[in-house]
């Protein structure tokens, strides 16, 4: 990787408007913070390039002065609450490029832009063996308003529902019907006008009565498969690795069979709509969080540049570790290339 050695590679994060930011770890003499903020992704962490002189920035609603980079990498990644920071890089982009026409953009704020989830269904419905379900946002004000919002969506229940702008399963809920039971857990949102996702639930359970999710990285267009989960419940969390993976060592088996067919679980259509996804969004690393159906089908769960690409708070198998290596070239090989 000589032809990046010594150059100005600038990771960009942004501030939300909440100004929020989580320590996400730290040694036990309180040294070595790292720190998360929402929306953002991690790739200044863990795929900081070699030899290059790695810069982290960030945005936090305020203009100020940059030096030009050679190369910049986009850590935002969620349009819900970093829209704002989003558009001023974009705007602050062209600057860069007068001053150094060879810069290099990684994961440009226009891409992301288009990621939020209800763009993601509009975009990508019709797909050839790709499923996308529908989505639609809404910004009700009581659990009244939120209730007449879902019924005049025009989505088919059961429907997901989860506040913009959340990650990791975090908060999600699934309404099945209109009963009393059902309705109070809109209480758990903060219904003061604020964006919510309401998605149509695709069933995607396995004959056996499992749950499995896919999470497929897109690198410069080519998808590597980092891992595959089996869970018990239809919202599956990277803890069922331990819960119900760790329990039935049958499901590590099929997930290292999955990861070294590699592309070939997926049908030709379906690879073939994986490269439309790419080439609309133009995005240089993001993921798809998929199930794989009967005949190399999928259904998506979410396409975005906000997942967890590197790392793992749960310790992986082996299979698992060589993907992320891989994905770990792959955007060294993405960012260092002309």
């Amino acid at each position: 990787m000589k032809e990046i050695q010594g150059k100005k590679v600038f990771y960009i994060k942004g501030l939300s408007d909440h100004k929020t930011s989580t320590v996400a770890s730290m040694d036990p003499y309180y040294r070595n913070i790292r720190v998360s903020m929402p929306g953002n992704n991690n790739l200044d962490n863990f795929g900081s390039l070699p030899n290059a002189r790695n810069i982290n920035v960030c945005l936090n609603g305020q203009p100020f002065k940059m030096d030009v980079p050679d190369i910049v990498v986009n850590c935002m990644a969620d349009p819900d609450s970093l829209e704002d920071r989003l558009k001023y890089l974009g705007s602050i982009l062209p600057k860069f490029k007068q001053r150094n026409p060879n810069v290099k953009i990684i994961n440009a704020p226009e891409g992301i832009l288009k990621t939020s989830r209800n763009d993601i269904s509009d975009l990508f419905q019709g797909l050839k063996d790709v499923i996308v379900p529908k989505v639609v946002k809404v910004f009700p004000t009581s659990r009244r308003d939120f209730i007449e919002k879902i019924k005049a969506s025009g989505l088919k229940l059961p429907v997901i529902v989860r506040a913009a702008g959340t990650h990791n399963g975090i908060g999600l809920t699934r309404l099945d019907d209109f009963s009393d039971e059902q309705i109070e857990q809109l209480d758990k949102f903060a219904l003061n006008g604020g964006g919510h996702y309401i998605t149509e639930f695709f069933n995607f359970q396995s004959p056996d009565g499992y749950y499995r999710k896919v999470r497929i990285i897109m690198l410069g267009g080519k998808p590597c498969i980092k891992h595959m989960l089996v869970s018990d419940h239809w919202n599956v969390h990277g803890t069922s690795r331990v819960t119900v993976m760790g329990k039935h060592p049958r499901f590590t088996e099929e997930e290292e069979k999955v990861l070294k067919k590699g592309n070939n679980n997926f049908s030709k259509d379906a690879l073939e709509s994986m490269q439309k996804i790419y080439k609309t969004l133009d995005l240089d690393v993001f993921g798809l969080d998929v199930s794989i159906l009967p005949k190399g089908k999928l259904v998506v769960f979410e396409i975005n540049a906000a997942m967890e690409f590197l790392t793992t708070n749960i310790p992986q198998p082996k299979q698992v570790m060589q993907q992320i290596e891989k994905i770990r070239s792959g955007f060294f090989e993405c960012v260092s290339s002309n």
